[in-house]
């Protein structure tokens, strides 16, 4: 009896590491559903699973596949960091890879709420028009 006694205690010990492992791996669990929800408010949910996140490139990291977007102007503006990973990229209306994105290049990226966690579709990005010259006054 007391060697089951001794068994039983052991075993219950031993388990008890298994369960505060199970009570983080939830934790963990529910923390890209936050994340997801930020990044696809719940209106972007009902319409279609779809986000568009408009903006002017401030960097890009080919290497990492992420973009920098600032998004509004003013006190509004916010710098989104947007990782492409496997979307299409078109620059100018045809195809294009993240490395010929530059700053400054106006972006629309369009993400897809409709799976957790959202992900990049695609990248749309066009070179900004040169601003007109001046015509001078005849005098």
């Amino acid at each position: 009896m007391r060697k089951f006694m001794f068994v039983l205690l052991a075993v219950a010990i031993s388990g008890l590491p298994a369960l505060a492992g199970l009570a983080v791996a939830d934790d963990a669990a529910k923390a890209p559903e936050k994340k997801a929800d930020k990044a696809c408010p719940k209106t972007a949910k009902a319409k279609k699973g779809a986000k568009k996140v408009t903006g002017v490139v401030e960097s890009v990291d080919a290497a990492t596949m992420k973009l920098m977007v600032k998004t509004g102007a003013g006190k509004k503006a916010k710098v989104e960091e947007i990782v492409v990973g496997t979307a299409k990229v078109t620059k100018d209306g045809k195809d294009a890879t993240l490395a010929e994105i530059v700053a400054g290049d106006k972006v629309t990226v369009k993400m897809d709420c409709s799976v957790d966690p959202a992900v990049v579709a695609s990248v749309d990005a066009k070179t900004p028009k040169a601003p007109k010259a001046k015509k001078a006054k005849k005098g």
